[in-house]
């Protein structure tokens, strides 16, 4: 269960940039005001995936809503 609220999809491109740039992790994470952790989690899916999206869900939506 996720504890903090969602990184938008415009900051983790600019995450992202910063660390192509050449950019060191602690002064993204200064930069953006973002843990070191969250960055490094960025960094490491944009080099397994090569985008910075949410991948889909698996299994079948919820039919009823509340």
């Amino acid at each position: 269960m996720p504890k903090g609220k969602p990184i938008c999809l415009e900051l983790k491109q600019m995450v992202v940039d910063a660390f192509l740039e050449g950019r060191r992790l602690v002064d993204i994470s200064r930069q953006f005001l973002l843990p070191k952790y969250s960055v490094s989690r960025i960094i490491v899916r944009y080099n397994e995936r090569g985008h910075v999206e949410k991948m889909p869900k698996s299994g079948r939506p919820k039919k009823t809503t509340f």
